[in-house]
């Protein structure tokens, strides 16, 4: 039987037909394959083509068993009936699985006109077809330590080469060192498949790359894989050889590129420089220049990258990535006059990096060498326009509306970067803090919420939450979402003191001072403890203990000085907490620390001096000097476009003005900073003092009731409002208060001029 159906379809030719067309579809597949890779069109259509045609097979079969015999046959109804069918079963599966996908090219032209008045116009790959690399370490398996630098030299020759090309979106060295220290591998050696497919995945990255080297009788021998991330699937494995590590590099990546699917005519006629360009043709310099890196991202040992990137230049005066890394070295040393020569020199040479790279070099050059906010915001907006899809452009955007306070904006860019790349769901917290900032809790709480079901295993989801609710009032919900986040990160010592306040809100004094101290004891890193003395410091500032405030303040500079250069920490950790030490009584101690400053500080470090002057001066009461401290903030604030700091400067314009008397102008310039920051409670506490000055009780027991929703045991509220409710002879509340003032207050130094007044008013009032 099987045999004489056999015959019958010979017979009518049926193999015969379906056999030529199986032959023409694959020369048809191959013909679009080249098509694609010739003239950038998407991938997609050749797994279209492979639907379309395998699904035809039904309607080739049909046709060849009713038409195959010689000679004249009509239609039959099987035809009329099953040829539609198919058809139409061929057009509903393509759009099902196809709809969603672009099917057109796969690059786009975009044209930009510069300052200058000259045209740009690139062709650049459409986001959906960029591909997500995580690059990992190259393990050295030659036996001699002294080739050790090249584990990193090697990875960072391959991403600067990689970075190249639009197609590809190679993961930094800055996030990429984070996540190898979690996992417990700082130098990206000896991890197994496994723990890499993880790494990429928590990096959201489609394949990771890694690798080994060995030398043998003056040769180099580099193996290179490539795995997929999902499947955790080896794409390829190749070997180079050769005596030049650099030029192996560029054989490796125009290889990584053909296996990741990176378009052919696209690698044949897109500039590809030699990363010998990008780095040095010196092997010496090379090797100088990764072991600075090494001590930057591993070791933050900046004058250590320093000596190697000098004795870089000194063999190749021409390297543009050591010019740049040096300058940057010596920024961070407070080495101000090297620097700007070092950023002018790597300007000159800026026609060795890639385009992209050009951009973010001079937005640095505008940010940290010359100060320039309008010439930042032409080159950002320069990068967006010429690379569309390029999240590193968007991200620089953002970074300029943050600074000029353009809220709408800033979420516009985050938005963009997700319709870009979904995956990028960071960006839906920040879009959530951008909301939680401008005061508008609910819209926090969508976006975090929103992160919290993407994430579920990000620690921070929960933190932000906790953070919101607890701005609501709803402190035992807060305090159930920061224990959901130590569920996940159990030995994180910010969510333990995160925990500590919420404790502090709900009232336990005691557990909240227990938990500092856990925090303190689980951080192990020097940025962690950094953080727990920190947040001690602020509670013993809250607790009117200002000797061990500052005991932990002083510990928090240490620790950030065993891992960061002097002047970063004068920058961001001292001269802001300066206030604390006037308001202790040690304010010779602050002007000494803001006279050493004013020395050693250049700039860009030396931009907060008169804020550090300021904070001293409203401490001390001293209107005239802080007027004069603020207009120097206030003109940076104007020549920089820095509008984010405007709510300080309005903030300290108020206080000015109270201490002066003028409480009507007080309070407008406290409610215009209150309306930039929402979120900064103690401005409701100065507006609700300048209106108990002005009399007028009712609206300063408003204010003061809004502050204590978010803070409900803030010593300083709380005595705030006893004083209103004394004015208005009120006394029980009035006592009412005081006294959960001076519970928190128990143990305040006797110097501790707030809570010396509160046991003088309770005196004045008398018992209950």
């Amino acid at each position: 039987m099987p045999f004489a159906i056999f015959g019958h379809l010979l017979e009518r030719r049926v193999p015969q037909i379906v056999g030529i067309y199986l032959g023409a579809s694959w020369v048809m597949v191959e013909f679009i394959t080249l098509l694609v890779d010739r003239f950038a069109l998407s991938p997609h259509l050749i797994e279209l083509s492979m639907v379309v045609l395998a699904m035809l097979i039904p309607t080739v079969v049909l046709m060849g068993y009713c038409h195959g015999m010689p000679g004249r046959q009509e239609w039959t109804a099987a035809e009329k009936i099953g040829v539609p069918v198919n058809l139409l079963l061929v057009a509903a599966v393509v759009f099902f699985l196809f709809a969603d996908r672009p099917l057109g090219a796969a690059t786009r032209t975009v044209t930009v006109e510069t300052e200058a008045g000259e045209t740009l116009e690139r062709v650049i790959p459409r986001s959906e077809f960029r591909k997500r690399v995580l690059l990992l370490g190259f393990e050295n398996r030659s036996g001699d330590a002294a080739l050790d630098w090249m584990q990193l030299g090697l990875r960072i020759a391959l991403l600067l080469d990689l970075d190249q090309d639009a197609f590809l979106e190679v993961e930094s060295q800055d996030r990429l060192q984070v996540g190898l220290e979690r996992v417990g591998y700082p130098e990206a050696v000896g991890l197994d498949v496994q723990l890499m497919a993880r790494l990429a995945r928590e990096l959201r990255q489609d394949h990771f790359v890694f690798g080994w080297f060995t030398e043998q009788d003056g040769e180099l021998a580099v193996s290179v894989s490539l795995y997929e991330t999902r499947r955790q699937r080896q794409v390829a494995e190749r070997t180079f050889v050769g005596s030049d590590a650099l030029r192996l590099v560029d054989q490796m990546s125009v290889e990584l590129r053909r296996e990741l699917g990176v378009p052919e005519r696209h690698i044949d006629d897109t500039a590809d420089l030699p990363v010998s360009v990008i780095i040095s043709e010196s092997v010496e310099a090379f090797e100088h220049i990764s072991r600075a890196i090494d001590e930057m991202i591993r070791s933050n040992d900046w004058a250590a990258a320093r000596d190697h990137l000098e004795r870089s230049v000194a063999v190749d005066p021409a390297s543009v990535l050591a010019l740049y890394e040096l300058a940057l070295a010596y920024l961070v040393l407070n080495e101000r006059e090297k620097a700007d020569s070092l950023s002018q020199l790597a300007l000159r040479y800026l026609y060795k990096l890639p385009e992209s790279w050009q951009y973010e070099v001079q937005y640095f050059y505008y940010s940290n060498i010359e100060p320039d906010a309008d010439r930042r915001m032409r080159i950002a907006e320069t990068m967006v326009r010429l690379f569309p899809d390029d999240l590193n452009g968007h991200v620089m955007l953002a970074r300029e509306y943050i600074l000029r306070d353009q809220t709408d904006e800033v979420i516009a860019e985050y938005e963009r970067i997700l319709e870009i790349d979904p995956s990028q769901h960071e960006y839906i917290r920040e879009i959530g803090a951008v909301y939680r900032g401008r005061g508008e809790l609910e819209r926090a709480l969508e976006y975090y919420d929103r992160y919290a079901e993407i994430a579920p295993d990000d620690y921070s989801a929960y933190r932000h939450l906790g953070a919101v609710y607890a701005a609501m009032g709803e402190h035992e919900r807060s305090r159930s979402y920061f224990e959901q986040a130590l569920v996940i990160d159990p030995d994180n010592a910010s969510l333990m003191s995160d925990l500590a306040i919420a404790r502090f809100n709900l009232g336990d004094f005691e557990g909240a001072e227990r938990g500092f101290e856990e925090a303190l004891e689980s951080a192990t890193a020097p940025a962690d403890r950094a953080a727990a003395h920190s947040r001690l410091s602020d509670h013993y500032r809250l607790l009117g203990q200002l000797a061990k405030a500052i005991e932990h303040e002083e510990l928090e500079w240490s620790e950030w000085e065993r891992s960061h250069p002097a002047s970063v920490v004068f920058t961001d950790v001292k001269l802001p907490s300066l206030g604390l030490f006037a308001m202790a009584g040690q304010q010779q101690r602050a002007f000494e620390i803001l006279r050493r400053a004013e020395d050693e500080l250049r700039v860009p470090f030396n931009r907060t001096i008169p804020l550090g002057y300021l904070n001293v001066y409203l401490e001390l009461e001293d209107a005239d000097n802080a007027e004069r401290a603020l207009a120097e903030v206030e003109a940076w604030v104007e020549s920089q476009q820095e509008e984010h700091r405007r709510d300080l400067v309005l903030n300290a314009l108020g206080r000015i003005q109270e201490i002066r008397g003028a409480y009507e102008e007080a309070v407008d310039s406290y409610r215009r900073s209150l309306e930039l920051a929402p979120a900064n409670t103690y401005t409701k506490r100065r507006i609700a003092r300048c209106y108990r000055e002005l009399g007028r009780l009712d609206e300063a027991e408003a204010y003061l009731k809004e502050h204590l929703v978010s803070t409900p045991n803030n010593p300083h509220a709380h005595f705030e409002l006893a004083r209103v409710y004394a004015n208005r002879d009120e006394r029980m509340l009035a006592l009412q208060h005081l006294r959960t003032a001076l519970e928190v207050w128990s143990d305040a130094d006797p110097t501790f001029e707030p809570a010396r007044q509160a046991r003088v008013m309770l005196a004045e009032l008398g018992p209950a």
